[in-house]
């Protein structure tokens, strides 16, 4: 109670309450510490009545007509899904819906029987429970499957009525409340989508206002989403595409960059990741104008010399070795050491291996120098010392080869300085060995890895992490 004497007067933390749970139960004279504990949540029926109210969900919605009326509906559950799981994002759980977004989405729902306590009750009731991820905020998330369960215990909790009618109730609220869910949430999305103008230059505004305009038009099916098909199909219009080149942004190669826009690789793209995409894509045309032209009149060159729209690394490397290009280049900010790094990038941007496209080209040289950047030249850094490493040509390493060549003092040294996080690698051998055969293959670290990098390298990357949080990281 806050009358207790010493207490802050605006109650106490969750780590304070925890500190002074553990304390008192130290102090006991008539229990063992953990004695106490047990005494205390027996005595006080912690979670017994939630632990009952989960046991009877369950079990009216794991029957026959409940899973039919979710599959009827599974279209409209989806899109609104995709549509909440972009908002209030956890940083380190983006693809999953935050528990912010889930309790927006009842809000929206507009159902009068629901208040704010039933909003935490359904989340508690049908989030799965996951006590070994408590350094993690993966409880703080719903993935698909929960979020269906959670929307089910909003129904169970909407009013008092038998078990045996809840299939019922559900198809009412798909019906009635769910519509509303969607439209409230697309409206909210174009809203959002306003903050990119307010206050900016007329350009900008012209800009957001044509992306609106295009994204509505592609929109055939009324989703609120663009399809790959349906984006290529919009953007690669002559109109439109001299529009846009008019407002700063040029598109290239459209399929490549709809790939770039799609964050969650869910192959649908919202309003919001559009117009953010384009806007990122003009400022950073903007920042490396000069290297991206540089890129375009290489790539020129090597097309009037090969005649071919795609250019193998052979001939780009025989072009940077000319002196007289390798000037060029390094006049516009691109240096010799970055050109091994610029082809990987471009690789990566591509999602391939032999021959790559003056887009391709140029779209890796623009995430060489954003925060992607660091973790490609880490990657591009490890592929070779990978090769090194595997002197029997086998395609793996062993946990022994990873020890010797992996934990060298030179692979440390070239992390830092990128200030990436440097890994115990044996400790994180068994989670990258996928397959479990006690061989790492390049796939294998390489897609750990860029995870592991992608999860924990926020602000300079070397911040003190626990190791089994960053194996839940690196392999979830």
């Amino acid at each position: 109670s806050k009358a207790w004497k010493g207490l802050p007067a605006d109650g106490l933390a969750r780590f304070q309450f925890l500190e002074v749970i553990v304390n008192c139960a130290m102090s006991s004279e008539t229990f063992s510490p953990v004695g106490t504990l047990r005494h205390w949540i027996k005595c006080l029926g912690l979670g017994q009545q939630v632990m009952k109210h989960r046991r009877m969900l369950h079990a009216a919605i794991f029957t026959e007509d409940f899973c039919h009326c979710m599959r009827r509906n599974q279209k409209m559950l989806q899109d609104v899904y995709n549509t909440y799981q972009k908002r209030f994002r956890l940083p380190t759980e983006p693809s999953l819906m935050s528990y912010s977004a889930f309790v927006q989405f009842l809000e929206d729902c507009k159902v009068p029987t629901l208040e704010w306590p039933d909003f935490r009750m359904a989340f508690a009731l049908g989030k799965e429970l996951c006590v070994e991820q408590h350094r993690s905020l993966r409880h703080m998330v719903l993935s698909w499957s929960e979020f269906l369960v959670c929307t089910a215990a909003a129904v169970y909790l909407s009013g008092d009525f038998p078990i045996d009618q809840l299939a019922d109730r559900l198809l009412d609220f798909l019906l009635d409340s769910l519509p509303e869910a969607l439209r409230a949430g697309r409206a909210a999305e174009m809203e959002e989508a306003g903050y990119l103008v307010a206050g900016g230059d007329p350009q900008t505004v012209k800009l957001v206002a044509l992306l609106t305009r295009i994204f509505t038009d592609a929109d055939e099916d009324g989703s609120g989403w663009l399809t790959v098909h349906e984006f290529v199909e919009a953007v690669q219009q002559p109109r439109v595409m001299a529009s846009l080149e008019e407002l700063g942004v040029v598109v290239g190669d459209v399929k490549l960059l709809f790939v770039r826009m799609d964050v969650d690789d869910s192959g649908e793209i919202s309003l919001r990741e559009f117009i953010e995409g384009l806007l990122k894509l003009r400022q950073e045309m903007i920042v490396l104008d000069k290297g991206i032209r540089a890129m375009r009149k290489a790539f020129f060159k090597l097309e009037t010399k090969y005649g071919t729209g795609q250019v193998t690394k052979e001939h780009f490397m025989d072009y940077v070795r000319n002196p007289r290009n390798a000037d060029e280049l390094k006049k516009k900010g691109i240096s010799e050491s970055d050109i091994s790094d610029l082809w990987a990038a471009a690789q990566q941007a591509k999602k391939e291996n032999s021959t790559i496209t003056a887009e391709a080209l140029v779209a890796g040289y623009m995430d060489l120098h954003l925060e992607k950047g660091r973790i490609i030249r880490a990657m591009n850094f490890l592929n070779s010392i990978f090769k090194v490493a595997d002197v029997d040509g086998s395609g793996a390493l062993s946990k022994e080869e990873v020890g010797k060549y992996l934990c060298r003092q030179e692979v440390t040294d070239k992390l830092a300085s990128l200030k990436l996080f440097v890994p115990d690698w044996l400790e994180m051998f068994d989670a990258m060995d996928v397959d479990g055969d006690g061989d790492l293959t390049w796939a294998e670290l390489s897609t750990a890895m860029q995870r592991f990098w992608a999860q924990v390298s926020h602000g300079d990357g070397t911040e003190s992490v626990e190791a089994s949080t960053l194996l839940e990281r690196a392999t979830s």
